[in-house]
């Protein structure tokens, strides 16, 4: 995928509690945070058996983390969210014996990639893949802004599309239009490094299944 936990995250830091349930929860339990390590003191599961990986969001204590290194099954290294993936991690607080929650919306961002890489005719078997894109940022920020609206369209569900839910539903399916329409995405076919073809994503609707 293009985009990480952390790239919605950057966007919407309430889609972390809001719609919390609306995503895969990996591992949850109580833990405590010393500096930037996490330390599980009990939990439903190990990290390395919930898969966690830099880029998921662990909420600690109703604050929405961001996962820079998983270093044993019982710790994570941590942050607020940074500015960028290569800049230091920033210490949230300290606190134990504080519920956490590591979560991630894949599925949805799953969804939104394939429906990029159809418009953009990289999803053949016999053709070029995702590989030849040279600069993926562009697409990272649509991809974040696609699985938004799933996640809110399925929060909304039962509260309506007039609820504020149902709102942000509406703006993030209106900002990933605008998005994908604005892109150009420059294409390395032959493998050389340099861009021989643009493509633009086809004008197509995004629903939720």
């Amino acid at each position: 995928m293009f985009a990480q936990d952390r790239d919605m995250l950057a966007i919407e830091p309430h889609a972390f509690t809001d719609a919390l349930w609306a995503g895969r929860r990996l591992a949850s339990g109580l833990g405590s945070v010393s500096g930037t390590t996490l330390t599980a003191t009990g939990a439903t599961a190990t990290f390395i058996e919930a898969q966690a990986e830099p880029g998921q969001i662990v909420v600690f204590n109703g604050v929405p983390l961001e996962v820079v290194e998983v270093t044993s099954g019982t710790v994570l290294e941590v942050s607020k969210l940074r500015a960028s993936v290569e800049d230091d991690a920033l210490p949230p607080g300290d606190g134990s014996g504080v519920s956490f929650t590591l979560v991630s919306f894949a599925p949805q961002l799953a969804i939104v990639h394939r429906q990029l890489l159809g418009m953009l005719g990289l999803d053949r078997p016999d053709g070029p893949g995702e590989e030849v894109v040279v600069d993926t940022a562009s697409l990272a920020h649509a991809e974040a802004l696609g699985a938004l609206h799933l996640v809110y369209a399925a929060a909304s569900a039962l509260s309506g599309p007039n609820s504020a839910l149902g709102a942000r539903a509406a703006m993030y399916a209106d900002m990933f239009s605008r998005a994908r329409q604005a892109l150009a995405v420059g294409l390395d076919l032959d493998g050389d490094g340099v861009v021989d073809a643009t493509r633009r994503p086809a004008l197509t609707q995004l629903v939720r299944g």
